[in-house]
């Protein structure tokens, strides 16, 4: 069985489809496009609670000039890498949202 078409080739179902999406959307308020630099930056470090980590960072960083044991640096590394993997995954998912998945 096939379906329907209308003179541009496009099936009549599927229209049917994207007219009831566009009614479901006409009376919601679009999200913004791009957030401001400042909304980007609270959302980033202010959006998890493995954010509070972060600090460790620049302390794990400096553990092996202030010549401390190898098990307390690795531990700091380990805690540290937690929440910049964390913003990895959200910055990747912000990009495909606004690149698109190609």
């Amino acid at each position: 069985m096939t379906t329907p078409k209308d003179k541009n080739g496009y099936a009549v179902l599927n229209r049917a489809k994207d007219e009831e999406a566009g009614k479901e959307l006409a009376g919601k308020q679009a999200p913004p496009k791009f957030a401001s630099c400042g909304t980007a930056m609270k959302m980033i470090f202010l959006g998890s609670w493995l954010n509070l980590l972060l600090p460790l960072t620049p302390l794990g960083i400096m553990a092996p000039k202030m010549e401390w044991s190898d098990s307390a640096i690795f531990s700091l590394n380990f805690l540290a890498i937690l929440p910049l993997a964390k913003i990895l995954g959200l910055a990747t998912e912000e990009l495909s949202a606004s690149v698109g998945e190609t």
